[in-house]
């Protein structure tokens, strides 16, 4: 019977480390995609809920303060611009409907612009709050990823009544969809 001296016995040997980076990087490999899907999801629903937060409070103070409450895209935080919704968006009471806060409307809340990864499309118009906190017009926000993963195809849709709901996936497929079998169109 040998025995060793166990000063010597310390560590392990180079083999033993190539297989453990090896298992290592067969796991990460297997991992990685997921990942990136998890992340980009995450990105997806953090703006949803932004977005949703803003229309929620838009909504709020136009009952509240009993007078219109208007949210759009503006570049500058004072003009509204209708061509690109990744902008920051902001709401104020414009109380003259000329769809630019003037130096007596305040502004009354404001989000920075759209999330890196998401790309945000809505009407070409502002969306408007009555005082009884229904819409002139009924609205749909587009929340797309910018890499072509249906997925992530999200909605918000905003009805007649003001009411804010987010698109479900209604048929288990793991795609949203805006009404009955009707996928989030995103281009």
């Amino acid at each position: 019977m040998e025995f060793r001296n166990p000063k010597l016995t310390h560590g392990v040997t180079l083999i033993e480390m190539m297989i453990a980076i090896a298992v290592l990087a067969i796991v990460l490999l297997s991992v990685a995609p997921d990942m990136r899907f998890m992340l980009a999801k995450h990105r997806m629903i953090s703006e949803l809920n932004s977005l949703s937060s803003l229309l929620q409070m838009t909504r709020f103070l136009a009952i509240d303060n009993q007078r219109s409450a208007t949210l759009c895209p503006a570049r500058d935080l004072r003009t509204c611009e209708f061509t690109d919704w990744n902008l920051p968006k902001i709401v104020f009471s414009d109380s003259n409907n000329n769809k630019v806060r003037d130096n007596d409307e305040a502004l009354l809340s404001a989000i920075n612009r759209s999330a890196s990864g998401v790309t945000v499309t809505g009407p070409k118009k502002t969306i408007r709050f009555l005082a009884d906190g229904v819409v002139g017009s009924p609205a749909t926000l587009l929340l797309c990823p910018t890499r072509t993963e249906p997925r992530l195809n999200r909605a918000l849709v905003i009805s007649l009544q003001g009411r804010i709901r987010t698109s479900k996936d209604a048929n288990n497929d793991d795609i949203h969809e805006v009404s009955a079998k009707k996928p989030v169109p995103c281009p």
